[in-house]
């Protein structure tokens, strides 16, 4: 075998070791459980389920204390099953309004 058909057989053998340990790991991180966090950086739990309003706080350096958390809504990603709920809460109200 001369030089040059090895070199590339083992360029070959480098690149596939490569892509593959690339493809592993965009995998696993898709499979992972979603986390839902807000804008805020403050997780779904951290947020009342009526109003959205965020109820964690922030330490504030430059005033050198914790102040509430401003945001207003939770924006970040919604859970399947509360989505559905709220649907099926919402088709109840209105079935109870129609009557």
């Amino acid at each position: 075998m001369d030089p040059a058909s090895l070199a590339v057989g083992a360029a070959i053998l480098v690149l596939g070791y490569l892509f593959g340990r690339v493809g592993r790991s965009r995998r696993a991180s898709r499979t992972g459980s979603p986390s839902y966090v807000c804008g805020c950086r403050h997780h779904l739990s951290l947020h009342d389920p009526t109003t959205g309003a965020c109820k964690a706080s922030d330490y504030s350096v430059a005033q050198d204390r914790y102040r509430p958390c401003s945001c207003q809504q939770y924006i970040g990603e919604r859970p399947l099953d509360l989505s559905l709920i709220e649907q099926q809460a919402q088709r109840a109200r209105q079935a109870e309004g129609d009557s």
